[in-house]
């Protein structure tokens, strides 16, 4: 969901550091609303709740059963085992979920304005700049080349065990 836009694009430090407001703004907005569909949720359970216990009390043996007492166990499994409750809490359950996952998300998004503002500290005192030497030229051109050549020669060696060699 928010996974592509917490990466931080190194080589466009300032486009980052611009765009992470609006960021973080819009995760935050979007937790919010799920904070409030949760608190919709939790507020119609209470009332289809109420609902059921006031019709198991005022309905009794008709809506229970024959023989079965009006009871705070009897009346729970009434109201439990309606299909409305089950739906608004099976809702509840999905929008508690994504509220989590949001809260996260603003989490990391504060975590990221940090390590933003790190990095642009860091590439002020060119800490990202290549190592050199002044004998060998670019050592990391050079470290490349032997990793290519090895990789080159392990290919050769495991085609010539392949031929029978």
């Amino acid at each position: 969901m928010y996974a592509e836009e917490i990466t931080i694009d190194p080589f466009n430090l300032d486009v980052e550091l611009v765009e992470q407001p609006a960021r973080f703004l819009k995760y935050s907005r979007l937790l919010a609303k799920a904070e409030r569909r949760v608190r919709q949720a939790e507020e119609e359970i209470k009332v289809i709740r109420s609902e059921k216990v006031f019709e198991a009390h005022s309905k009794g043996e008709r809506v229970l059963g024959k023989n079965v007492k009006v009871q705070g166990q009897t009346v729970e499994a009434y109201y439990r085992l309606d299909k409305g409750h089950k739906r608004v809490k099976d809702e509840l359950d999905k929008a508690m979920y994504k509220r989590d996952i949001l809260y996260a998300a603003v989490q990391a998004f504060r975590q990221r304005k940090d390590a933003l503002q790190e990095l642009v500290r860091l590439h002020g005192q060119d800490y990202f700049s290549k190592p050199m030497t002044t004998a060998t030229g670019d050592l990391a051109d050079r470290i490349g080349k032997e990793k290519e050549k090895k990789v080159v020669n392990r290919m050769r060696r495991t085609q010539h065990k392949k031929r029978g060699g």
